[in-house]
């Protein structure tokens, strides 16, 4: 049964992972840790200085390094490799954790990619302790975004904070709060950190985000149920 339900999932994420090759990772990884000190905002005012933090899609490790976790799940092995090479330990699936193992599951752009996002939730608690926490965050297309034969982002779902929550909700969670966030990384974004900081590029992003209007996220915080 374990195994059945294990090649079942390996399959679904292989089908997501083919989308993404060496080359998409390389340049995902050409700014090193900025790019997880860009995205940490999203998820560091929820996490405390001795958690166990697992990161679902970890990439290449930088946003689980910056929060100071160790262990992520990738299925890619090409940004697996990378996120070994940074110390951490991954596992292509979730399955492969025990139960009650982590303080906090993070997510940060990953739920979208799996063909059954519920059932990786649902894994999502079974590894979080009792009160543990959840954050996921999504990126919420606009409808008007085009099939592309090419598509280089190939997102099987949209969201919105309202059919996240729901969703969350039905698989072991109490919601603390699901919300969009107007953050968008502007043009240089690399640049703007580098020479004015972070902060500067907080504000630069949620301008951008608003003059933009192409995208937003959506953010899921929530507690396993007791």
């Amino acid at each position: 049964m374990v195994n059945n339900r294990w090649n079942k999932t390996q399959t679904q994420y292989e089908a997501a992972s083919e989308h993404y090759d060496r080359a998409y990772f390389t340049d995902q990884g050409r700014h090193g840790l900025l790019r997880g000190q860009a995205n940490a905002w999203k998820f560091e005012p929820y996490l405390k200085d001795g958690m166990e933090i697992l990161d679902f899609g970890c990439g290449d490790g930088a946003l689980l390094t910056v929060l100071g976790g160790k262990n992520g799940v990738e299925i890619n092995p090409h940004a697996a490799e990378a996120a070994r090479a940074r110390g951490l330990t991954v596992h292509a699936l979730i399955d492969e954790y025990p139960d009650n193992a982590f303080d906090a599951v993070i997510s940060n752009h990953c739920v979208e990619h799996v063909e059954d996002p519920a059932r990786q939730i649902r894994e999502m608690r079974r590894v979080l302790k009792e009160d543990g926490i959840l954050i996921i965050v999504v990126p919420c297309d606009q409808t008007s975004y085009p099939y592309r034969e090419a598509d280089r982002d190939f997102h099987l779902y949209s969201w919105s904070a309202a059919n996240l929550g729901n969703l969350v909700k039905t698989c072991g969670f109490d919601i603390v709060e699901a919300t969009e966030l107007k953050h968008r990384w502007p043009p240089k974004w690399p640049l703007i950190i580098q020479y004015g900081g972070l902060p500067l590029f907080h504000v630069a992003s949620r301008i951008w985000a608003r003059l933009s209007r192409k995208s937003s996220q959506v953010r899921c915080i929530a507690r396993a149920k007791t």
